[in-house]
């Protein structure tokens, strides 16, 4: 859809659901009751829809977001749906890491009861939606009754048939095609991502999802610099390093003769790598033809906050900022918004940083439905420093209240030289700092939300939240 980006991201959703905007949610594989930033804002405003669709393992925060310990039940009236979903190991399909490796898992075990892969449950409810606008008409019915979402083998759900549309083929004959070059425009062939074109291209075999470049696993490396071409499938086209043809001066010569990634020899281009560039051209100064200019770039043109970076204090800062005026990125997302309640350090003179531990994953409905993981980490804490706690009276394990504008929290106090007090513009300033995977759904190590405490301010190109600096008050609590 068309929609201006920033106000549909996961805060941008919010507002609009407390201004009665959106009615309906799908909270998939997601527990933002939990990690949305100001999670106490996030949970009134869901009060607000009329449904809620939550896909995922157990009962999160967010499929029993009326549980909250600061929410009154019979005051909602969202009808909540949860659908069970197969854990990553109980399903097929491929991941895509930060290196562009797209990487094909087999399915370890079937999932219990009536838990289904994502791409089950999104087939299941398409064809029972179609069927409703074919019967009963809508406003706009061509995008539901026009998709093409035939995904299925032997008339059954099958990952691999969206593998091939994803992958590209022929419109003819169905036949998978070789990569992204081979992509017309005139409507002979289609393709779903072609970025990713050349993932599973094995026409011969396309049946098995193990005889595709997707699950290639060799670990045989020609190149001597960490690439393992033969390690699944990088997009685009198997390219391990983007714009790789500036590894080389103009007349194709590498710059570094130990670290050859793409090399003029003669009458052809010698690739350790994929050339980001037209191989079948001698050497010329295109080396980036994946942008319009085919030049490298100073500035990046998709900037709104302007193409260098600068610093700025966070939303909410104890201290001003001396490298300019502007105490805060002046193009920051929904910081004047009513719901934010900026604190000032006269009020919160303490920073506080939210962070993960090794033994608890993200917002915790997993890892601690696990009693084991419990045992190492059974609880959450506030990292302090000795001096701090030394001047609020603290000692290890006391409960301490953690509060602002937003929210108040009690958590266990653990003290640590690891936190050292700063010296920040002349003033002494202590950082807190406490992990975010606790709250209250569940059996075990359940408590309060850390994130009733962090703004939702956004950052005004990637829309990412603020949990990393904020300001609050403690106390030991009684």
């Amino acid at each position: 859809p068309r929609l201006p980006a920033s106000a549909w991201t996961t805060m941008g959703t919010f507002h609009m659901m407390r201004d009665g905007r959106i009615k309906g949610y799908f909270a998939w594989g997601m527990n933002p009751a939990h990690s949305t930033p100001n999670a106490k804002f996030a949970r009134n405003a869901m009060a607000n829809l009329d449904w809620l669709v939550c896909a995922d393992w157990f009962p999160t925060e967010t499929a029993t977001f009326w549980k909250a310990p600061d929410m009154d039940p019979a005051k909602i009236q969202t009808e909540v749906y949860f659908l069970p979903a197969a854990l990553i190991y109980e399903k097929i399909g491929s991941i895509s890491n930060s290196g562009r490796w797209v990487q094909w898992r087999q399915q370890g075990v079937l999932p219990p009861g009536e838990a289904k892969s994502d791409f089950e449950i999104i087939e299941v409810l398409f064809d029972r939606i179609r069927s409703l606008y074919q019967k009963e008409g809508g406003v706009y019915p061509d995008p539901i009754l026009k998709a093409n979402m035939d995904y299925k083998i032997d008339g059954k759900y099958d990952l691999r048939a969206v593998c091939w549309a994803i992958n590209g083929y022929t419109v003819q004959d169905g036949k998978l095609l070789p990569g992204y070059a081979q992509l017309q425009a005139d409507g002979s062939t289609a393709c779903g991502m072609w970025i990713y074109s050349g993932y599973y291209n094995n026409e011969a075999d396309k049946l098995d999802p193990m005889k595709q470049p997707t699950a290639r696993r060799s670990k045989e490396d020609p190149s001597g610099m960490g690439l393992f071409s033969g390690w699944s499938f990088a997009w685009p086209a198997n390219r391990r390093v983007l714009y790789n043809r500036a590894s080389c001066d103009m007349k194709g010569r590498p710059w570094n003769s130990e670290k050859v990634f793409v090399e003029w020899k003669g009458d052809k281009w010698l690739q350790y790598d994929v050339g980001d560039f037209v191989t079948a051209n001698p050497p010329d100064n295109k080396a980036f033809f994946m942008t319009w200019e085919q030049n490298a770039r100073l500035f990046s043109y998709a900037m709104p906050d302007g193409p260098m970076p600068e610093h700025y204090e966070p939303f909410e800062s104890p201290t001003k900022n001396l490298l300019n005026d502007s105490v805060q990125a002046p193009c920051a997302l929904f910081t004047e918004d009513k719901d934010n309640r900026r604190g000032t350090s006269q009020d919160y003179p303490y920073v506080c940083t939210t962070y993960s531990v090794t033994e608890q994953w993200q917002t915790g409905a997993q890892t601690r439905s696990i009693p084991w993981l419990n045992e190492l980490i059974s609880c959450n804490f506030i990292e302090l420093s000795e001096e701090l706690a030394k001047e609020k009276g603290i000692k290890n394990g006391d409960t301490v209240r953690v509060w602002n504008n937003r929210g108040s929290v009690k958590v266990r106090a653990m003290v640590t030289i690891r936190m050292q007090p700063m010296q920040i513009n002349g003033k002494l300033t202590h950082v807190v700092g406490m992990p975010h995977h606790f709250s209250w759904a569940g059996s075990f190590a359940t408590g309060d939300n850390v994130n009733d405490l962090t703004p939702n301010v956004g950052d005004p190109v990637s829309f990412i939240p603020e949990y990393k600096a904020f300001l609050v008050n403690i106390e030991k609590a009684a």
